[in-house]
Parts: C-alpha cells; structure tokens; sequence
C-alpha cells in the first residue's frame, strides 16, 4: 500500500536542494528561494474553472476541472499559455484553497480535475489531493506532466 503521507514529505524535502523538474536548480524553495521555474514555496494558479468544448476526450460532455498553475519549468517559446506560464501572470492561494477549489470543480460535475503546468507544485498538489481525499474526492486526477518515478524508491 502507498503511504501518502512519506511520498508527501519526500516531495517537500525534495524543495530543500530542489531537484523536483529535470533542471535540478539546486534553490531551497522551502526557504523562500525562487527556483528556475520562478516558484518559492506559495502556491500561484492563473485559472480555475470548468473547462468545455476543447480536447473532448478530456473535457467530454461535463467537462474538466482545469487547474492552471503559474509559470512552468520548461520555457517553451511558443507556449499557447505564455502569459501563465512564463509571466507568472496568476493569484496567491493557500493549500486550503486548493482543496477547496478541487472540491468545488468536482461538485459542478466535472469529469475530472485537471492540473496545467503543475510540476513545480508537486509537493503542494500532492498534499492538497491527500487532504481533498480525505473530504471524499473521488473525481478522476489529471496532468499534462507526470511526477518523476523516484516516489517509488
């Protein structure tokens, strides 16, 4: 059985010499230090909301909770969501608002609860699932980017 709890901690502990995304920048974000991927250790979405019409098979015919994280690790040039993911444009929120958001997508009926550039807040994302399962999610998970394999170990 998966103990959460430690893949979480791996994860935050992970941000103390930040080695969470392939560039391995080296900053403790837990510290406050902004990685390459312009993120300390708060939590910055752009956009929550219910997201319809586009890539049917995700968004089907309730749609897909979408969850656009702030900046990106990868820097794309011709990224369609560059003013999110390399401007940073996006609010502050608190874990707890994050669950709530995902709680609140899955009671609008969503198919599923889709995180958009979110491999920057692994730790944060992880948590927020763990504590959002506690308070009966059970809509399917999404994102674009998978966690590296190293939670296994």
């Amino acid at each position: 059985m998966v103990n959460f709890k430690v893949n979480i901690d791996k994860l935050y502990s992970m941000m103390d010499k930040c080695n969470i995304c392939p560039k391995k920048c080296g900053v403790n974000r837990n510290r406050g230090q902004q990685g390459l991927c312009k993120t300390a250790d708060k939590i910055f979405v752009a956009s929550i909301n219910v997201h319809t019409g586009e890539e049917p098979p995700i968004s089907a015919k309730c749609g897909s909770g979408t969850i656009f994280f702030s900046n990106c690790t990868l820097n794309c040039v011709f990224c369609q969501n560059y003013p999110i993911s390399q401007l940073g444009n996006g609010k502050e929120i608190s874990l707890e608002s994050l669950v709530d958001s995902i709680l609140n997508l899955q009671k609008r009926g969503v198919h599923n609860i889709n995180f958009v550039t979110p491999t920057h807040y692994s730790a944060q994302i992880a948590k927020a699932v763990h504590t959002a399962k506690k308070k009966d999610l059970v809509c399917l998970l999404f994102t674009i980017v998978v966690v590296r394999k190293m939670l296994k170990h």
